[in-house]
């Protein structure tokens, strides 16, 4: 029971995050989707502290773990539009192959400077390799 108790209080934590996101991104007329915002959030809170990685941790791994169930609804909307897609197919297919292509460069480059860096001796091996594995939050919680 008290482990349910922790999933429900993170899981809340989680969507006021998003809900501020969401009210942010209202009020001030921002480009950016609130549930964006409310990660980038969730994100500084990490970074800086004020949110220990073990305050989120076991909801964001148990929403992992079952994320496919989540897209399961989606699917079934898309489906349901399929004239859509019909008559947009190559504008949608154009963005879709784009945004991957620019996804997987962005990551090249961002490993390709990890690396430099690393063997330039701007960063250290071990900073290195934690930053790669995320332990440096995990410490700082």
């Amino acid at each position: 029971m008290l482990f349910v108790c922790k999933l429900v209080g993170q899981l809340l934590l989680l969507l006021g995050l998003t809900e501020t996101g969401n009210m942010l991104t209202n009020h001030f007329h921002l480009l950016i989707p609130g549930n964006v915002l409310g990660m980038l959030l969730l994100f500084v809170l990490l970074l800086t502290g004020v949110v220990p990685l073990k305050a989120v941790e076991e909801t964001a791994n148990f929403l992992l773990r079952h994320m496919v169930f989540f897209f399961l609804p989606i699917t079934a909307g898309i489906i349901s539009c399929m004239s859509l897609f019909w008559k947009n197919g190559l504008p949608l297919l154009v963005i879709l192959v784009g945004g991957t292509a620019i996804s997987l460069a962005v990551t090249g480059w961002t490993g390709q400077f990890l690396l430099a860096r690393r063997k330039k001796g701007a960063i250290s091996e071990d900073a290195h390799d934690n930053i790669v594995s995320g332990r440096h939050a995990r410490e700082l919680s």
